[in-house]
């Protein structure tokens, strides 16, 4: 019962918000911990000690960054994933749905795909949330439309070489987590800190956590 009471504590405690350009991009879709953003950009909190390893990304947990672009075909006129990160498990899930939900149809990124992410791809597609779109390779095009030419990758799994719609209903765990992000944001303006301050601090946390994953 108490790790049951625990356990809803810090969901109560998480949510997901997604900001940027929905239309043109670049789109950030952040996965966070309100109290430790709250306490941050209130100055209850001390600035993250990177000498000493001491690091709250502004309460950042996952997150993905994605982008719109023509540089390899037109791809199916997907959203494609720049970036993702994620600091603690079952994270990198909640935040590609929350995606879903958002952006409706996204592809891994068209220029290089880690092996974390790939398997990412694999197990959405299993998930049946998610249906592919495949790709016509644009530099040996084997069909006449040129909506869905893009960079393949050859060598690597199929699930890479399509686009992804979403055509079932994301858990609700993380709608509710959606909901809990769009209600922060508007508390937090309420309360005179401002949307734009708290989104800087997630996007900053975000890039923060994806270096010190990566390049760290």
């Amino acid at each position: 019962m108490r790790r049951i009471i625990r356990e809803q504590l810090e969901s109560d405690r998480r949510a997901i918000v997604v900001l940027g350009n929905t239309s043109t991009g670049p789109v950030y879709v952040v996965a966070y911990d309100k109290d430790v953003l709250e306490r941050k950009l209130r100055g209850e909190a001390q600035w993250d000690n990177y000498e000493s390893g001491t690091k709250d990304y502004y309460g950042v947990i996952a997150g993905l960054s994605l982008k719109k672009t023509d540089e390899y075909g037109e791809c199916n006129g997907a959203w494609q994933v720049s970036t993702s990160v994620s600091n603690e498990k079952g994270w990198g899930t909640k935040v590609y749905l929350a995606a879903f939900e958002w952006l409706r149809n996204i592809s891994s990124d068209r220029y290089s795909v880690s092996a974390a992410a790939e398997g990412m791809w694999k197990s959405l597609a299993r998930s049946g949330v998610i249906e592919p779109e495949p790709f016509d390779d644009y530099r040996d095009p084997k069909t006449p439309p040129t909506s869905d030419d893009c960079r393949v990758f050859k060598l690597r799994d199929p699930v890479l070489n399509s686009s992804f719609k979403l055509v079932g209903s994301i858990p609700s765990e993380v709608s509710q987590l959606i909901k809990a992000g769009e209600d922060h944001l508007d508390e937090f303006s309420r309360a005179g800190v401002g949307k734009l301050a708290m989104q800087m601090a997630l996007r900053t946390g975000l890039g923060d956590l994806f270096i010190n994953v990566y390049d760290g």
